[in-house]
């Protein structure tokens, strides 16, 4: 199993948008904890703030998410960790 870290998402800082999925945006963004333009490059994968209501949405996201801790292929973006909004 991938440990998934907790990331702050004050410190998240987009650079591009990257694509659309089911569930919201991916986004390309740095991870900036210590020092403005300096850290570490993500994919962020969002969910769309009207699908936060509603719980079978939420649960598949969560299935989703909980489905790729596992997955370990070349091929496949690695999940690294999460972020909640504040």
């Amino acid at each position: 199993m991938t440990n998934v870290e907790t990331f702050d998402d004050h410190k998240m800082r987009v650079i591009r948008k990257l694509g659309q999925g089911h569930f919201g945006l991916v986004q390309l963004c740095r991870y900036e904890p210590l020092v403005r333009n300096f850290g570490a490059i993500y994919a962020v994968k969002s969910i769309r703030d009207k699908m936060v209501s509603n719980p079978q949405i939420i649960s598949d996201f969560e299935n989703e998410f909980q489905t790729m801790k596992y997955l370990d292929h070349r091929n496949i973006v690695k999940l690294k960790g999460v972020t909640l909004p504040s």
